[in-house]
């Protein structure tokens, strides 16, 4: 299961996106003119990882920067130099409401916390192409969300316009390793620096945001196909009249079965993914359908939908949830899920 991290205080604002993994290379030191002097193979492969030099030495001022801010308790200066002050949208579009009151003094924390670091170190960064490729497409995703009126209802539109808002363009990312040291200790973790069209920015949770928005709108969006697709199935047994009695039990259907299905066919199942698919073409679309029908009456439904690297499932007549979602572990899970029959959704 993802996870949601904006709110942790105690993780000094350190947690690392879920976007896509760096590609594994790194470069850089203590500063970019300490790196050391690479041959043949290794120096190709730090030149890949930092991309364009101008590029990199850019975002690692723009780290070194903000850092030197938190050593220095220049609160004004970390504010700047991140999008901290966004803590409170990129928390709500996250999927958490918490008041005014408690966001402010959560920054307040948060700031409190950063500052209080007595030195730090900049290392390992490289050039986020997968990073980036990732945000940039749950951008152009969330844009056809509006564009298209794909909200499933009047306070999911107003959230999808808010996110237009706040999730700007970004047009390239770096990744760097960083430790916060305190009083001997040390706090180490990723972070990433973006590029906007404002200049370079610490992010400190709009690519984190981004990633559990999008995963909730795409869970909010199936869950409507869901809904929809057993109105269709409803009206499809209907037209069958009592030929549509003999539809009883578990039944499990692919994109192509609805596609190649024939009104005249022999098999009742073959006519009722026909007129159901006639009624709702999102059927030749679904990766997979799984449904419950009880002497012609449909009883519960389950279909998914892959986007990107993971499916995404939605249910009729209990919707799904995206919490749930991350413990399914099939179709079949989130028809249990959606008869009311799948028991305990987490492992723990």
């Amino acid at each position: 299961m993802k996870r949601k991290l904006i709110c942790c205080a105690a993780l000094l604002l350190l947690c690392t996106p879920i976007l896509a993994g760096c590609d594994g290379k790194s470069s850089g030191g203590g500063s970019t003119s300490d790196a050391q002097v690479q041959s043949g193979t290794q120096q190709q492969q730090a030149a890949e990882s930092i991309g364009n030099k101008k590029d990199y030495d850019a975002a690692y001022k723009a780290a070194t920067a903000f850092f030197k801010s938190c050593v220095k308790g220049d609160r004004e200066k970390v504010l700047e130099r991140s999008n901290l002050q966004k803590m409170g949208d990129f928390t709500m579009l996250s999927g958490y409401n918490p008041s005014e009151e408690d966001m402010k003094e959560q920054i307040d924390g948060m700031l409190e916390t950063l500052c209080a670091a007595d030195g730090y170190e900049v290392s390992n960064g490289s050039c986020n192409e997968a990073a980036l490729k990732t945000y940039q497409q749950y951008l152009a995703e969330a844009k056809e969300r509006v564009e298209k009126n794909l909200t499933v209802d009047a306070d999911d539109e107003k959230l999808a316009k808010k996110a237009l808002e706040v999730f700007v363009p970004v047009d390239l990312i770096y990744t760097f390793e960083t430790r916060l040291k305190y009083n001997g200790s040390n706090a180490v973790d990723t972070m990433y620096v973006l590029h906007t069209e404002d200049g370079w920015i610490m992010d400190v949770g709009m690519l984190q945001a981004m990633v559990d928005y999008m995963s909730q709108a795409k869970v909010k969006m199936v869950d409507r196909m869901a809904k929809e697709i057993s109105d269709a199935m409803t009206a499809a047994v209907k037209e069958m009249g009592a030929d549509a009695k003999k539809l009883d039990g578990d039944y499990s259907f692919v994109a192509a079965d609805f596609a190649g299905a024939s009104e005249t066919a022999s098999d009742i199942a073959e006519v009722f993914r026909f007129k159901a698919a006639s009624l709702d073409a999102d059927l030749k679309e679904m990766d997979e359908v799984q449904l419950r029908m009880k002497k012609g009456e449909l009883e519960g439904l389950a279909i998914r939908k892959i986007y990107g690297s993971g499916p995404t499932y939605g249910t009729w007549p209990t919707a799904m949830i995206e919490d749930t979602m991350y413990y399914l572990a099939n179709t079949g899970d989130a028809l249990k899920y959606a008869l009311g029959e799948y028991d305990s959704p987490a492992p723990f």
